[in-house]
C-alpha cells in the first residue's frame, strides 16, 4: 500500500516575512499613487467645473456685450452728490435705485422725442456675490435686478440756470433674481474678481503675495501640508520694453475682464476650500483677502464692450436733447423737404457727459460702512431705450 505524502504549509515565520514584503510593496505603490491622486483631484476640479464656469462667463458676456453705458462698483455703491449727480467714493449707500437714477440723469437728462415726451427705458444691474448681503444670500451666485425709468426733463435759461420741468423717475421691475442654476452649487462654489488675475500657490517666502507668513487666520499664519496648499489671487504682470514690471490692465471702454475661481465645498461637513484671511502687505497695510485650498481653479474671461467703445468715440451721438427758448418751449424749424415745422434737437456727444460711457468706482469707505468684495455692474442696452432714433437738424 502506497504511503500518502504529507503536504507541508507555511510556517509562522514565513508568513510574517511574506506579509512584511507585501507591506513594503504596498507602501511603495501608495507613495506613487498619492501624488497622482492629488494631481487628479486638481484636474478634476478644473474639468468638472469647466462647463459650469463657461456657463457663468457666457451669461455675464451675453448680458454686457451690447451695453452702451456701464458702471462697475467694486465692493459696494458710492453715494451720489445731490447737486452734481456724481458718485462720492468715500460715502456708502445701500439705495440701489438712487444709483440707477444718477446714471439715467448723467446720460439721458432732457432727452425727449419730437412730441416733447421724455425718453424711457430700462437699466439692468448684475450683482456678482462673494459675500452674502441682504436680498442676495447665496455665495457665488449672480443676481439681476431690472429698473424702468423716465428721463428727467429740464432746460437751460440764457443766464445759465436750469429750469426743471419734471424729474426722472425710477421703479423696480424685478429685484435680486438668481441667474445661475442651483445644481452648479452642489459640490462647488465660485469667487469673482475683476481684471487679469492668476491663482498663485502660497508657497514662496521670497515673494510677498506667495509668502504664507503674510496670510493670517486670526494671529496664526496659514500653513500648507503634504495633502495640499493654499493659493491666492494675484494680478498678472509683464515686463515692458524698458524692463519695468507692470500689471496687465483692462482697457477702459474697450473690454471687461472677470475671473471666476471655482473651489470645492462639502455641505455635509460644512466645509469650504475658500477662507477669508488677513493679508499683510509689504507697506504695512492689512486687508481681508480670500485664499483657496487645493484643488481650486481660476478662469479669466475678457469681454469686448462693442457699444461702449462706440459711445466713447468723440463723434458718437449719445442721445438728442430738445433745444428750448427762454420760456422753456421747444424751438421748431421747417423740415427742408416738406416744410413741416419740427422740433429742433441738439445731439449729445461723449464730451457733454459728466462721466464716460464706461466708469469704474473703487470705494474708499470702510468695511463697517458696507464695503464687501462683491462686484456690481450697472448697465444700459440700446435696444431697451425707447425712442432713441430721434430726427434732428444741425
Amino acid at each position: 500500500m502506497e504511503k500518502k505524502k504529507k503536504l507541508k504549509g507555511f510556517t509562522l515565520i514565513e508568513l510574517i516575512i511574506v506579509l512584511a514584503i507585501f507591506s513594503v510593496i504596498l507602501a511603495l505603490v501608495l507613495s506613487f499613487i498619492d501624488p497622482v491622486s492629488n494631481i487628479m483631484k486638481r484636474t478634476s476640479t478644473k474639468e468638472r467645473t469647466a462647463a459650469y464656469v463657461d456657463n457663468i462667463t457666457e451669461y455675464i458676456d451675453n448680458s454686457i456685450h451690447y451695453a452702451k453705458f456701464m458702471r462697475v462698483y467694486e465692493g459696494g455703491y458710492c453715494d451720489v452728490d445731490s447737486t452734481t449727480g456724481l458718485a462720492k467714493p468715500a460715502v456708502y449707500t445701500d439705495d440701489e435705485a438712487k444709483i440707477v437714477k444718477s446714471m439715467v440723469d448723467d446720460i439721458y437728462r432732457n432727452a425727449v422725442n419730437d412730441a416733447d415726451e421724455s425718453i424711457g427705458g430700462r437699466v439692468r444691474v448684475l450683482k456678482l456675490i462673494n459675500t452674502p448681503v441682504d436680498g442676495c444670500p447665496q455665495e457665488g451666485q449672480i443676481y439681476e435686478s431690472v429698473y424702468k425709468f423716465t428721463a428727467r426733463k429740464d432746460y437751460e435759461y440764457p443766464a445759465g440756470t436750469v429750469n426743471l420741468i419734471s424729474d426722472s423717475t425710477v421703479s423696480a421691475v424685478s429685484t435680486n433674481v438668481p441667474t445661475i442654476n442651483p445644481e452648479h452649487f452642489e459640490d462647488y462654489c465660485y469667487y469673482y474678481s475683476k481684471g487679469f488675475m492668476d491663482l498663485v500657490p502660497i508657497t514662496d517666502s521670497t515673494i510677498p503675495e506667495r509668502n504664507p507668513n503674510n496670510y493670517k487666520i486670526g494671529d496664526t499664519p496659514i500653513s500648507n501640508d503634504g495633502d495640499g496648499y493654499y493659493s491666492a489671487i494675484a494680478p498678472i504682470t509683464y515686463t515692458d520694453p524698458a524692463g519695468a514690471t507692470k500689471t496687465m490692465e483692462i482697457r477702459s471702454g474697450s473690454n471687461f475682464a472677470v475671473n471666476v475661481t471655482s473651489y470645492q465645498v462639502d455641505k455635509k461637513r460644512g466645509t469650504s476650500n475658500m477662507e477669508k484671511v488677513t493679508y499683510s502687505a509689504a507697506d504695512g497695510s492689512e486687508r481681508t483677502v480670500p485664499v483657496f485650498w487645493s484643488p481650486s481653479h481660476l478662469t479669466t474671461a475678457s469681454m469686448a464692450l462693442v457699444n461702449v467703445m462706440k459711445a466713447s468715440e468723440s463723434d458718437a451721438v449719445i442721445c438728442c436733447r430738445a433745444i428750448r427758448d427762454e420760456f422753456g418751449a421747444q424751438v421748431k424749424e421747417a423740415d427742408p423737404d416738406t416744410g413741416t415745422m419740427k422740433a429742433k434737437f441738439q445731439p449729445v456727444v461723449p464730451a457733454d457727459l459728466p462721466t464716460s460711457a464706461y466708469t469704474e468706482y473703487k470705494p474708499t469707505y470702510s468695511e463697517a460702512d458696507g464695503l464687501t468684495d462683491n462686484l456690481y455692474i450697472v448697465y444700459i442696452v440700446p435696444d431697451e431705450i425707447n425712442d432713441t432714433a430721434i430726427e434732428y437738424y444741425n
